[in-house]
């Protein structure tokens, strides 16, 4: 008995002690990796970089909500905050009674990864509104790895709480292709294997994989080649890929027929925006955006995939659809920090198009 529980003991406290250096080991290799991979040039010598590496850290915390299943936990920062019921926040809104009321919704990129509350597409929204005379009220309903299916009932559940804006704006592209890429299946979630294993799988398995050094060896493993990338390992391969980007399209344009039905029975104005990806960019790449495709070599049929997708999305005509893969077209500077996100300047000159093609339609008025 004795020797159990001293056996026991030591068995706990070696579990702590792997626990403790992995965790140190992991947060060391992420510092590391920052150093050696030179930050993008657009963010060298800006004051609130530092914290907002940080809090983009601290805020990988995700609340399980029903139907849309995860959304961020609330947190408070310097450079990110999130309200209870996971809304990031909007800078340069006036929530009045006569101010226009905008939902906006989207992935990552909309969420606004890379960029501090100010920096957000919603944020340079509002302000693009303002100036132009018409102050709003912006909510940012973006969330990570989102498709357009999430937010179709995201705004569903809303307008069942009688939250009924003037102007509901979607932001997709990417989720759409990856998520179709990963699971194999014409309808689903991101990381569709992760959530299906926890109701699935065994509790020990479940718990080893919770743990930092799952985490650290996961991490070192996909490094080292040892472990496929994480797009490619849990992937559900289709019999073809040529009929995919066909069924991409089909299908967000279903989603586009829901949301028109929508807004003719509770009256509000909508508009669907595909986002630029650097995979399908028409912008001459800088050295540092050419590093970022490289990272693509590792997933050749993927890259097709968004190329051909891309193209049809582009030829799409539809009277509240607007393809802003081209957005970058003229810009020569360095604007991505991965395959999708951009810095918060890139995100400006999105917001303004964005505007632009809503005042053209005449869904807002400006000067």
């Amino acid at each position: 008995m004795y020797y159990g529980v001293l056996s026991l003991g030591a068995g706990v406290i070696l579990v702590g002690a792997g626990e403790c250096a992995a965790r140190i080991a992991l947060r060391l290799s992420g510092r590391i990796s920052r150093s050696v991979e030179a930050a993008p040039s657009y963010y060298q010598g800006k004051a609130w970089v530092s914290a907002l590496q940080r809090e983009e850290a601290a805020v990988n915390r995700y609340d399980y909500h029903p139907y849309v299943i995860w959304r961020r936990a609330p947190y408070a920062g310097t450079q990110i905050s999130i309200e209870p019921g996971g809304l990031r926040r909007t800078t340069g809104i006036t929530c009045g009674d006569d101010s226009l009321q905008v939902f906006v919704l989207g992935g990552s990129a909309l969420w606004g990864t890379g960029s501090p509350d100010w920096g957000t597409i919603p944020s340079h929204l509002a302000n693009a509104l303002s100036d132009a005379g018409r102050p709003a009220c912006v909510r940012n309903y973006g969330e990570s790895a989102w498709v357009s299916t999430q937010e179709v009932l995201q705004l569903v559940l809303m307008l069942k709480e009688g939250e009924v804006p003037d102007l509901v704006l979607f932001y997709d592209g990417w989720n759409e292709i990856s998520t179709r890429y990963q699971n194999g299946l014409p309808d689903a979630h991101a990381n569709l294997y992760d959530v299906k294993r926890k109701f699935e799988r065994s509790p020990a398995r479940l718990l080893w994989q919770s743990t930092t050094a799952a985490k650290l060896y996961d991490k070192v493993a996909t490094r080292l080649r040892l472990r496929k990338p994480y797009l490619e390992r849990h992937r559900l391969q289709e019999e073809s890929l040529e009929e995919v980007p066909e069924s991409i399209r089909a299908r967000y344009l279903r989603n586009i027929e829901i949301v028109d039905a929508l807004a003719e029975r509770y009256g509000f104005r909508y508009a669907f925006f595909w986002q630029p990806m650097i995979l399908a960019e028409e912008k001459l790449l800088t050295a540092e955006e050419r590093r970022i495709v490289e990272i693509s070599s590792v997933h050749p049929d993927l890259t097709q995939l968004t190329q051909r997708t891309y193209r049809l999305m582009k030829e799409t005509r539809h009277s509240h659809f607007s393809y802003l893969g081209d957005v970058f077209r003229q810009v020569p500077r360095t604007v991505y920090l991965d395959w999708v996100h951009v810095d918060p300047d890139a995100n400006r000159l999105v917001a303004r198009r964005m505007f632009e093609w809503l005042r053209q339609q005449g869904m807002v008025a400006g000067q």
